[in-house]
């Protein structure tokens, strides 16, 4: 954990989302203005921004570890993170029940030979957010800004983040997943509804989050 925190403390950090407006280069041009750059779950391997140096640039990444091929989720490689440049691997979903404590496990079976670093969210904290969202399965993306506000960087720059207003970005799930829409409405398990709404009071109560227009006018709908 001090690890972690000494990662982000005091740190410029930019969290870049999956939505489809985050590939359009005017929206990450400043991105070496930051200290810390953090991606989301498949956008290591699925987000291809124009400038290869930010497809490179994956100081932190939050992963659910999930393997779900119904719901999106195909295997991840660990070498393959390794080759993208990812320092440390923070994984949201802590090891509270057995299928977490599985996906985890799976990740460190796999990690053995590379050797990223990693860490997990604290079980209070992930338990807390899921009563700040009305007792709701937290996203990795709600997670993963919750945590990193709570490490004190100087600035929370979060861009691509609409809670669903604007969908994924082209490519981020896989093929299965964007024919069956009713399987994805069967099988969700987050409510974004709840989720934006803890947002926009975490966001209207701080002095260091940026958001970008998109996720604005997503919090002007709620």
């Amino acid at each position: 954990m001090n690890t972690f925190n000494k990662l982000i403390s005091n740190k410029k950090v930019l969290l870049l989302g999956p939505a489809p407006h985050i590939l359009e280069p005017q929206n990450t041009s400043d991105f070496r203005d930051f200290d810390i750059i953090v991606k989301l779950n498949k956008m290591v391997e699925k987000a291809s921004f124009v400038d290869s140096e930010l497809n490179d640039r994956n100081d932190v990444l939050y992963h659910c570890l999930q393997v779900d091929l119904p719901n999106g989720d195909d295997p991840y490689s660990v070498e393959e993170w390794q080759s993208k440049g990812v320092k440390h691997l923070r994984i949201p979903f802590t090891g509270a029940t057995a299928h977490y404590r599985m996906n985890i496990n799976r990740f460190i079976g796999s990690n053995l030979s590379v050797g990223i670093k990693f860490s997990t969210m604290p079980i209070k904290v992930f338990n807390q957010l899921c009563v700040d969202c009305d007792n709701t399965l937290p996203s990795t993306g709600i997670l993963a800004i919750n945590d990193l506000f709570l490490q004190g960087p100087s600035v929370l720059d979060i861009r691509g983040l609409t809670f669903g207003n604007t969908g994924y970005s082209k490519d981020y799930k896989n093929e299965r997943w964007h024919k069956n829409e009713s399987h994805r409405k069967r099988t969700t398990k987050h409510n974004l509804k709840k989720q934006i709404v803890f947002f926009k009071r975490l966001y209207q109560n701080s002095t260091n989050i940026i958001i970008d227009k998109q996720l604005k006018e997503a919090l002007d709908n709620v």
